[in-house]
């Protein structure tokens, strides 16, 4: 039984990565190939019964907290996969990192793509895998933002980036992103100061 719930996530990862080499020979990589991967990448976990990711190991990926001077790394490019994150970082961030470090793992090696545009496409998987963008349209305020981050347990950064890539409002960034009483805080708002004020309450 063990052997085969191992060999489940390696084959829809190997799928995945073949998945991702065939579509950067044919269009080029892309930050949109990143998306579509982490769509392609969430359509074939749930088809084994994985709807929601929430914990990686149902996943076959082994984490790690360490001593890093980066929010992360990939430790290996072969199954299982195996990933470091700062033990330092808030676990939101942790769960963000280890989704970039995921598309890591798919997509080609930084010598063989720009690092600054490699970077950019994990990003861009790890947001979409965690947080579709579908969920972020019809928000209205920078409070709706913070609770999807919450519900989705990531940290802001990723939820901007969706809230960008639905262009509903282009004036959207960050202002201050903190802790307190273990919920996400934030203000939101570049164009609209007034919205900042609840936040520093």
């Amino acid at each position: 039984m063990g052997e085969s719930r191992q060999a489940e996530p390696a084959h829809t990862w190997s799928s995945l990565r073949s998945l991702a080499v065939s579509w950067g020979e044919a269009r080029g990589y892309t930050v949109n190939l990143a998306v579509r991967l982490a769509q392609a990448t969430r359509g074939q976990l749930a088809q084994c019964g994985l709807a929601e990711i929430r914990d990686w190991r149902d996943l076959g990926v082994s984490v790690e907290r360490r001593a890093l001077s980066s929010s992360g790394m990939l430790i290996r490019r072969d199954f299982p996969i195996s990933v470091w994150v700062n033990a330092k970082d808030d676990w939101r961030r942790q769960r963000f990192t280890e989704g970039h470090e995921i598309a890591h793992f798919l997509l080609p090696s930084r010598y063989h793509l720009s690092p600054v545009l490699l970077e950019h496409m994990c990003d861009a998987y790890a947001a979409e895998l965690l947080l579709s963008v579908s969920r972020v349209r019809g928000l209205a305020s920078a409070n709706d933002v913070l609770e999807l981050a919450n519900e989705a347990c990531i940290n802001i950064s990723p939820v901007l980036n969706q809230v960008a890539r639905t262009a509903w409002d282009p004036g959207f960034g960050i202002i201050l992103v903190s802790e307190e009483k273990g919920f996400l805080l934030g203000a939101l708002a570049l164009t609209y100061p007034d919205r900042l004020a609840p936040y520093l309450a």
